[in-house]
């Protein structure tokens, strides 16, 4: 029997982007969700949005790291006299006089030590009489207790941070906000959109035998279902595509487990099927559509990825010979990536989009 959320339960990646924008660089957020959801990956829209350039911008794996890490010690004279002081680690930031963003990443599975040295940082963004620049931002990330992963902070280091729990993205969040915008694999997309339970939480699964996608603390898989194992799949599947079927879901079964393995296989045999993308374009008219739903979305997401300023006009001529969800579908994706820039010059898909305001 599925849970039911509790208002205020959690946050989007998108919300903690933006709370974090607002307040991080007076309170130390710590980002606690799912493992692989694309937690440690907001470093840079964070910094994007707060305008911190790149070379500003620290990552400080606490997994890593022993308590001798955060600082080391310095000797220096004062009025004669021989003292040691502590320069901290340049991966927190002090090397500039400019504001930072510092991600404490894994914070939950740091050393004890690492984490008692680390709590000045994050309350007062200092480390012994080194302070970071004012207006700088600091934020954590860790996994929820319940994962049983060893994330863990004591109640000591929670009053001096923001906890804050991240869900996981839905399969049309992932698609929109990250897979079009990093090259994904069609096929990948098309998966994520056929089935999207590989995004539900365990949180919503009492029984993990109904889900067999995802990683369930009831009966843990050795590899399952994330944002971050869907990209190396799609890595996967550009990588071997002159390697026999066999080889390539043995490879796919290792990032994201055996039942998505299969999925993903059974779409990319789809794949072969499908009209080529030079018919379509010079005979848009004429060119067979298929007959299959899941094609016709395949299709969809594939011409998301290969259209051009070029090939626009008779794209949408094949496109709109299929149903309207699916002409959505290519409508929606393909506004929400960096070929939003021309797509709207071109009177053909324009006039589409007015018609179909409904569906969009």
């Amino acid at each position: 029997m599925a849970t039911i959320s509790k208002p205020f339960s959690s946050v989007s990646l998108q919300e903690a982007v933006d709370l974090i924008a607002a307040i991080g660089s007076s309170v130390t957020v710590v980002m606690q969700g799912h493992i692989g959801t694309g937690k440690s990956s907001m470093i840079n829209p964070i910094g994007d949005v707060v305008g911190i350039p790149p070379e500003r911008r620290f990552y400080y794996d606490c997994a890593t790291k022993q308590a001798g890490d955060v600082s080391v010690p310095e000797l220096h004279t004062v009025d004669g006299r021989r003292v040691v002081t502590f320069v901290p680690n340049e991966e927190l930031g002090f090397g500039t006089t400019e504001p930072v963003l510092v991600m404490v990443d894994e914070l939950g599975k740091s050393d004890k030590g690492v984490l008692k040295s680390m709590l000045r940082f994050l309350h007062e963004h200092q480390v012994g009489p080194y302070k970071l620049p004012q207006g700088s931002i600091v934020f954590a990330t860790t996994n929820l207790g319940q994962e049983g992963v060893g994330d863990l902070i004591p109640a000591h280091g929670r009053n001096r941070v923001d906890v804050i729990k991240v869900r996981k993205p839905t399969a049309t969040e992932w698609v929109e906000n990250f897979a079009l915008k990093n090259n994904v694999s069609p096929i990948i997309i098309t998966a994520a959109l056929e089935y999207p339970t590989m995004f539900q939480s365990f949180e919503e699964v009492e029984d993990p035998r109904n889900n067999q996608y995802i990683y369930h603390p009831k009966m843990p898989l050795a590899a399952f279902v994330t944002p971050r194992t869907l990209h190396k799949a799609s890595d996967i599947l550009k990588a071997t595509e002159h390697l026999p079927d066999g080889v390539r879901t043995h490879a796919l079964m290792g990032v994201v487990g055996e039942a998505a393995a299969l999925d993903i296989m059974t779409l990319a045999r789809l794949d072969e099927t499908l009209p080529r993308w030079e018919d379509i374009v010079s005979n848009p008219e004429s060119t067979k559509v298929p007959d299959r739903g899941v094609a016709q979305v395949l299709l969809a997401n594939k011409a998301i990825m290969n259209v051009e300023p070029e090939t626009i006009v008779p794209w949408m001529q094949y496109c709109q010979r299929m149903p309207k969800e699916v002409q959505a579908l290519f409508g929606r994706g393909v506004m929400a990536g960096e070929k939003m820039s021309f797509v709207v010059k071109i009177a053909e898909f324009t006039k589409w989009a007015r018609d179909s305001l409904h569906l969009l």
